[in-house]
């Protein structure tokens, strides 16, 4: 007789016989699962079928996680990795039926094949990530996969009598796994065998809770779930304490407790018989639970393609607690999560368009100019952790793009995060402070004389870095751009700011920003006249000014009030008539072709020239490449189109147009015109009055405000999708039937 993976053996007596004959009665009544049960059948007798089409699936999966590491933005490079998980998650079920028999044919050999294939797997994903190959990460994530198959089947086989004892070690494991990952920060070694070491945790606990409950289930699953309540609130709690303080141990233990609780809920909860009537109520209430749950999220995120995504995953991760694969569905987003992180997001691009160019053009300042927001950056320029740069420079950005239209040199030192204060930003920049230029012989890039100067721009301020390596260049410049003031007001964390749920349009907050932006003047005319000093006053100067990003729009899909749209625009353009009138104090020249160039494309457009919001990893150790707050620094700056559409304001591609402004003045200075305006009446550069922004905490209010918003529709979603599977399970939905992972449990013959 064969078992359907929910039926317990027959006991012997007649009413255990009679409810397992009608059962079987059912189901051949029912044709959808009588060839579902073929299909289990097939591949018991033919297990090479199962085999294959477990080994598709996966090489799908893979691929599907390929192509999501290679998408920008948030929505796609989710769908895509979590299509890649369900996908190689099916093809793991269908492995799961000839590698458990297998096992159990030879236990020894199964544990044996099980741990070499784990170990082997972990090597060759340590390897890729030394060697930046996503590809070799894949299929060291799937050896990884099936070696867990094989361990598994072993563990279950020999559960029964074990139990107990997998469950102390599992627990233990899951405690020294974040313990690890904490105590081992920065230290990719101790922090990666941390997170093998709860994975394998999380397995051993699975595997030994449930026999301890069946020895005695009246007694102990109802213990066993409120228990796994109380870790659930715990976890939640300390992701709250996290969520606030940033505090790591608080997030690693937080999500520990969380993944437990719910865990042994879902196990739990599978010790009760509801019936097909309880059954289809639970389909109701967690069906319910989903809904609101998204209506809530929307609420908060305001963007249904982001409610959609976000209800997907977390209802799906809610149902794999049911199902009991979320361990294999945490090594397959982790494996894409590694494969996503080690991609070469690196251009061979020459930082120098034109090194033999008739012309010099020099780029300075922040983000804006650096080509914050681009897909590629330049070697070395895009590096988290101790020791990084991440000053981002890009070929995309409009800077480059001048100075290959115009046959150019380009000596790019621009930096994101800059402010007027040297123009340095220390924090962004510290990697190159100890690499000299004679033991970097090898570096295209180190056109500076042997010595203390860092042979990747950002190691000290801009200005200084101009006169240390390219002061005998200084009198054939031709013109410099330079954009900077958005960090000294704070500029990118005030609209990201306004883009939380709370509104930032609030008048005592408002007034102080804008009057921050007012006395950052005298920092900007200081900054000016002191690189006029360097430079002379016979090369053009150009203070860049900010676009325009977003404006008042009727139908605008973003989640940012109209109020606060007016704000934003009324605070870009304070910070540019700041910068329009010290670069008139100072005496150099203005572009203003960016302030509307994005006419059109704003953020509430249809194809907009800015990213709203942008994944995209850092270099440096894994440590801190794989941490997400690194890999957000590109949202609200402009896409690689965005800085073309500037450049086209600079210098048209088109022969026989009109002329851009960097080619009308260029012309000008040539044909014997001013190559900047005289100065203007003003204070002078003075002392610097400007100090850190004073709302730093209502930034982090707001934020932490927004994350607790969120409790409540995340755990709708995590426990409708949860009530939602365990009643698909219990209503004996044949497709679910099939998928269910008690079926890997040995049969009787």
């Amino acid at each position: 007789m064969g078992n359907d993976g929910f039926d317990e053996p027959a006991t012997g007596s007649s009413v255990a016989t009679e409810g397992t004959a009608a059962t079987e009665a059912d189901d051949v009544a029912n044709p959808m699962e009588q060839r579902l049960r073929d299909l289990r059948s097939r591949c018991r007798r033919r297990p090479w079928l199962c085999v294959a089409a477990g080994l598709v699936l996966l090489v799908a999966g893979g691929l599907a996680f390929l192509g999501a590491t290679g998408q920008r933005g948030l929505a796609l490079p989710i769908l895509l990795a979590l299509g890649g998980a369900l996908i190689g998650a099916i093809g793991l079920l269908l492995l799961n039926e000839p590698v458990s028999a297998a096992v159990r044919s030879n236990p020894r050999l199964g544990r044996l094949a099980g741990v070499v294939a784990v170990v082997a797997g972990l090597a060759l994903v340590w390897f890729a990530i030394s060697i930046e190959s996503p590809i070799l990460v894949v299929v060291g994530s799937v050896v990884v996969l099936l070696g867990l198959l094989a361990v598994n089947a072993v563990l279950l086989a020999g559960s029964g009598a074990t139990g107990v004892l997998f469950l102390v070690v599992g627990t233990a494991m899951l405690l020294a796994g974040p313990s690890l990952i904490w105590i081992g920060d920065g230290v990719d070694g101790i922090s990666i065998f941390g997170v093998v070491a709860w994975i394998i945790g999380l397995v051993l606990f699975k595997v030994g809770l449930p026999p301890w409950i069946d020895q005695d289930p009246p007694a102990r699953r109802t213990p066993a779930t409120v228990a796994s309540v109380v870790a659930t609130a715990l976890g939640v709690g300390l992701l709250l304490v996290a969520s606030r303080s940033f505090n790591e141990a608080a997030l690693l233990f937080g999500l520990t407790f969380a993944v437990v609780g719910l865990s042994a809920f879902g196990i739990g909860t599978a010790r009760y018989e509801p019936g097909r009537v309880g059954a289809i109520v639970a389909l109701i209430v967690g069906l319910g639970g989903i809904g609101v749950g998204a209506l809530l999220t929307n609420g908060i995120v305001g963007l249904w393609i982001t409610t959609a995504v976000t209800t997907i995953v977390i209802a799906a991760i809610g149902a794999w607690f049911v199902f009991r694969g979320e361990a294999l569905i945490v090594v397959l987003l982790l494996g894409f999560v590694v494969a996503w992180v080690v991609v070469d997001r690196t251009t061979d691009a020459p930082v120098d368009p034109n090194p033999a160019g008739e012309r010099t053009i020099v780029a300075l300042g922040d983000s804006y100019i650096s080509g914050e927001g681009a897909a590629l950056f330049f070697d070395g320029t895009n590096v988290a952790g101790p020791g990084g740069n991440q000053c981002r420079r890009a070929p995309d950005a409009y800077p480059y793009r001048a100075a290959q239209r115009l046959n150019a040199r380009l000596i790019f030192l621009a930096c994101s995060g800059a402010k007027t204060t040297d123009m340095d930003n220390m924090d962004n920049m510290d990697n190159m402070d100890n690499m000299d230029n004679e033991d970097n012989e090898d570096n295209e890039d180190n056109e500076g004389p042997p010595g203390p100067v860092p042979a990747i721009a950002g190691g000290e301020d801009q200005v200084r870095r101009l006169v240390a390596v390219h002061g005998t260049e200084l009198d054939d410049v031709d013109a410099v751009l330079l954009s900077i003031g958005g960090n000294d007001v704070g500029f990118g964390t005030i609209i990201k700011a306004c883009l939380l749920p709370q509104s930032c349009a609030i008048p005592e907050l408002n007034d102080g920003w804008l009057a921050n932006v007012a006395e950052t003047r005298q920092q900007l005319v200081g900054t000016y006249q002191t690189l006029k000093s360097v430079i002379g006053d016979d090369t053009p100067i150009v203070a860049v000014l900010y676009p325009t990003i977003v404006a008042p729009a009727e139908d605008c899909a973003l989640p940012i009030g109209a109020d606060e749209i007016e704000f934003v625009g009324r605070f870009t353009a304070a910070l540019n008539d700041t910068v329009r009138e010290a670069a008139a104090e100072a005496g150099i020249n203005l572009f203003d072709g960016t302030v509307d160039a994005f006419e059109g494309r704003l953020l509430c457009d249809d194809d907009p020239a800015t990213n709203f919001f942008q994944l995209a990893p850092t270099e440096g150790p894994f440590a801190d490449a794989i941490l997400p707050a690194n890999w957000v620094h590109g949202t609200l700056h402009p896409r690689g189109d965005g800085h073309e559409l500037i450049a086209d304001r600079l210098v048209p591609v088109e022969d026989g147009g009109p002329a851009g402004y960097l080619d009308e003045l260029l012309a000008s200075v040539a044909a014997g015109g001013p190559a900047n305006p005289p100065p203007g009446d003003g204070p002078g550069p003075g002392t610097p009055v400007y100090q850190d922004l004073p709302d730093d905490e209502w930034v982090a209010e707001q934020l932490y405000r927004t994350v607790g918003s969120l409790v409540l529709p995340v755990g709708l979603l995590l426990l409708g999708g949860l009530v939602a599977a365990f009643a698909v399970v219990k209503a004996r939905f044949p497709l679910l039937d099939f998928l269910d992972p008690s079926n890997n449990r040995p049969r009787p013959e």
